[in-house]
Formats: structure tokens, C-alpha cells, sequence
């Protein structure tokens, strides 16, 4: 049984990446590197997009009756 790629809410791409970023990432801007986070307060989702990085409660990678609760 095959599954359709759930949509992001955020960003409104295909989830192709869903990266494991609990700690969030470092991204070039500037001519330097500049701290960025997939959450927006302390509790950090585990997983996020990865094309926009929004994390997301709930979901997880290989259980796909989790991609349906993917909410912005």
C-alpha cells in the first residue's frame, strides 16, 4: 500500500525531507553563520520540513498515520 507525500502546512511543499533537527540549525547569511530553530519556544518538535525547517508535533518519518495530524 502505497501512501501520497503529505503536504507541508507552512510552506505548502511536498514533505520530500523531513529531517531530524530537535536542536534546530546554522544557516549563511551575511558572510557568517546565524543560529535558526524548527520551534518557536522551548518544547522543540523532533522532526521538521525540509524545505521551509517548520517542526512539527506529532509527526514521525515512518508512521504514516502521523502525516495526517501535520497541522501549521
Amino acid at each position: 500500500m502505497s501512501e501520497e507525500m503529505p503536504t507541508c502546512p507552512s510552506c505548502g511543499q511536498p514533505m520530500r525531507r523531513v529531517l531530524d533537527l530537535s536542536y534546530g540549525y546554522w544557516e549563511w547569511q551575511d558572510g557568517g553563520y546565524v543560529q535558526r530553530f524548527t520551534g518557536t519556544g522551548v518544547r522543540v518538535p523532533p522532526f521538521a520540513c525540509g524545505e521551509c525547517l517548520r517542526g512539527f508535533d506529532g509527526l514521525h518519518p515512518q508512521d504514516p498515520a502521523s502525516w495526517s495530524r501535520v497541522v501549521a
